[in-house]
């Protein structure tokens, strides 16, 4: 079976119009399709976001087993 890597990232909106403005681009959101949503928490996510999003939500709190921290090695002059 072939393994595949998935990223995640959560852009928000408004610096998201804001930096395709600036570009003189203009997005049409009734095409733009979801792939996943990204929320904090079950517990913190609003009742709108789960109904509009269904089965395409997936919450931090979920990932945080699946997640693993790579403790960063110091450079050679031994900073961060």
């Amino acid at each position: 079976m072939l393994k595949t890597n998935r990223n995640y990232a959560f852009i928000d909106g408004q610096n998201l119009y804001l930096a395709i403005q600036e570009l003189g681009w203009r997005i049409d959101y009734r095409q733009n399709k979801l792939c996943r949503v990204l929320a904090p928490s079950n517990k913190n996510c609003s009742s709108l976001l789960k109904k509009v999003a269904g089965k395409k939500i997936t919450f931090v709190s979920d990932l945080k087993n699946k997640i693993v921290y790579k403790k960063k090695e110091p450079h050679k002059d031994e900073t961060l």
